[in-house]
């Protein structure tokens, strides 16, 4: 029985609803600003049934508010948050987690379907591909994917279009970066880091550094308070110049970028500091030269552009030429050719990185990702004593299964065995129960997470429903803490002037010391909050009134931000943190790079050493 359940090597044959359909894939691959995506929205918006499935909340609401604008009904659905605002909605926009592969629609979006490789996620977008019922699926994405893609098309017997685009405008690597200088910032620049902190330190000192207005875009940010930065980002007629944005912008999201300067070419993995990997730089920094066009005008492709062509599995290919306008609602005409776009960095040294990265090819994606459907974990559960511990179930479930390696890979199941372990002890939970709880988003470094996932896990076993204002242990005393500290600053700053712009650089200040504690408190609660509505979901008979949580929810993203706000630009300290990392081998194949450039040292040493020099 066991030999049976773990025998994974045809996971085609999970789904054999869709199996049964004749289905057409249609790839529309290319690089970043080649309008693949455009071509296949415009095919969902002609559809009289679809799906949009993306790899983010902020892309899957973009497409929602996008539809609706446009008077075409479509409905949200998240794994934090469902509107379902349309009862016979035409079109629903998801994440790829939250794909209905139970429904019958005419056409199915898979975005970023690269995302099919990933060690973690991959799975999600697997099971999107082989089990959707759609009569097209229409998958936008890279060249990479081509060759596996075309493998799994003759796995399950689907017909295989590939369309395949050029890049709408030239873009261009820098010859030199902004060498820390924060004044060289241009209109139409997009700052990334990889820290929402980051984020709003470097939206201070810009502002007070060249009294540019910054745009904010992020992955947590509230979807209807990021489509407001985006427009004023996008809309020349304002003083909104600048975006300062996390990697959120490399997965699609439609904004007017004329340079993208990275701040960072490392980001933190949940345990250490790491570089970027190649493919992530070249899709950040493909952003950049997207249109520009003023608002308020009805969209009209261009009409001497030519349609997409079907092409056979050879290497023929059609090439498109339009792209997603960059406002919504839809704004004017496109101009024939958006401005060359500019890639380069905030300091010296980061600069050979990115060419690096810019001119490297990236190697085709061989397996896709799978994980095991949620019966067959339940049939694999029940074949063990009652008393098992589950997360040992699953180590044992994963530990024998058996994969077709010559096309997929078996994902991570460390996220899996870290929540089931946390509510081991929690009595009274049936095996689908703890099957749902181990998918649930709970970070393994925050302790008061886990804390209200064992309460959350209680309430569930017991059947017993409430608020969320009456869980025990929710740290809600935070938000009073909060606006007493909110008041005293008030009290404390009449009269008193703000730091000077040159201080900004070195002096940490900005945040008094009872708010870097609240923060991180805040956060947390936060986390807590999303995942009591992430439940609400899944049991809607035990977490209510969702209205509270999302009040919540919205409470907490207001403190956060306001002390976020208060943050300041840390170069010396940013420096450091980079020399630690080159130190504990976190830039993997670019410390080849570095070492035939010559610096075999620390690449930040000689900047790092200037800038310490100057500040004192």
């Amino acid at each position: 029985m066991q030999l049976r359940l773990t025998d994974l090597q045809h996971p085609h044959e999970w789904y054999p609803d869709a199996r049964s359909m004749q289905r057409t894939w249609i790839m529309h691959v290319g690089p970043t600003n080649s309008g693949k995506t455009y071509r296949a929205l415009k095919r969902l918006e002609e559809c009289e049934s679809g799906i949009y499935a993306g790899p983010l909340r902020l892309l899957a609401h973009e497409i929602y508010e996008r539809f609706n604008a446009k008077g075409i009904s479509c409905n949200l659905i998240t794994g934090e948050e469902q509107r379902l605002e349309h009862a016979n909605a035409k079109l629903t926009s998801s994440t790829v987690e939250m794909v209905d592969i139970t429904r019958n629609v005419e056409v199915a979006v898979l975005d970023e379907i690269q995302m099919i490789g990933d060690r973690h996620r991959g799975w999600a977008w697997t099971q999107a591909l082989l089990a959707v019922r759609a009569r097209e699926i229409h998958m936008c994405g890279e060249e990479r994917t081509v060759e596996l893609i075309q493998n799994l098309a003759a796995l399950t017997g689907d017909k295989l279009i590939v369309n395949r685009y050029n890049r709408l405008g030239p873009l261009h690597t820098a010859n030199e970066s902004l060498e820390g200088d924060w004044s060289q910032i241009q209109k139409g620049d997009c700052v990334v880091t990889f820290s929402r902190k980051d984020i709003f330190a470097i939206k201070k000192i810009i502002e007070e550094t060249t009294g540019k207005r910054c745009a904010v875009v992020y992955g947590g940010l509230p979807p209807e308070t990021r489509s407001h930065q985006a427009k004023l980002f996008n809309d020349q007629s304002n003083e909104y110049d600048v975006l300062v944005a996390s990697d959120a912008v490399g997965m699609g999201l439609n904004l007017s970028i004329q340079r993208v300067i990275f701040e960072t070419m490392t980001k933190y993995d949940g345990e250490s500091l790491k570089a970027l990997e190649v493919p992530h730089i070249k899709q950040i920094g493909g952003r950049a030269g997207r249109y520009r066009v003023a608002p308020s005008l009805p969209i009209k492709p261009p009409s001497d552009q030519p349609k997409v062509l079907e092409a056979p599995k050879s290497s023929e290919a059609s090439k498109g030429s339009e792209e997603i306008p960059a406002v919504i609602p839809p704004v004017g005409p496109l101009p024939a050719m958006p401005n060359p776009g500019i890639v380069t960095t905030l300091e010296k040294a980061d600069l050979r990185l990115l060419k690096y990265a810019m001119k490297t090819d990236v190697p085709p994606i061989k397996t896709a990702g799978i994980l095991p459907p949620d019966r067959t974990l339940e049939k694999f559960a029940k074949t063990f004593p009652p008393r098992k511990p589950f997360s040992q179930v699953l180590e044992k479930l994963f530990n024998m299964a058996k994969v077709n390696t010559n096309l997929f890979h078996l994902c991570s199941v460390d996220e899996l065995e870290h929540a089931a372990g946390i509510v081991e002890t929690t009595k009274g939970l049936t095996v689908p129960e703890r099957i749902t709880i181990t998918q649930a988003p709970v970070p393994r470094r925050d302790q008061n997470v886990k804390k209200s996932l064992v309460e959350y896990s209680q309430l569930i076993a017991e059947s017993k429903s409430g608020s969320i204002l009456d869980v025990d242990g929710l740290d809600l005393e935070v938000l009073d803490e909060y606006l007493e500290e909110k008041e005293l600053e008030a009290n404390g700053s009449a009269g008193k002037q703000g730091p000077k712009p040159q201080d900004l650089w070195t002096n940490p200040g900005g945040l008094r010391e009872s708010n870097l504690l609240t923060l991180p408190r805040l956060e947390s609660l936060h986390k807590s909050t999303m995942l009591w509505l992430w439940l609400s979901y899944r049991f809607p008979a035990v977490f209510t009134p969702r209205e509270t949580a999302f009040d919540l929810k919205q409470m907490t993203e207001d403190a956060i931000q306001d002390i976020l706000s208060k943050t300041n630009y840390n170069r010396i300290q940013k420096l450091k943190k980079r020399k630690k990392a080159e130190r504990s081998g976190a830039f993997g194949e670019f410390a080849d790079v570095l070492a035939e450039e010559g610096m075999t040292g620390n690449p930040w040493a000689e900047e790092h050493r200037r800038q310490i020099s100057a500040a004192a």
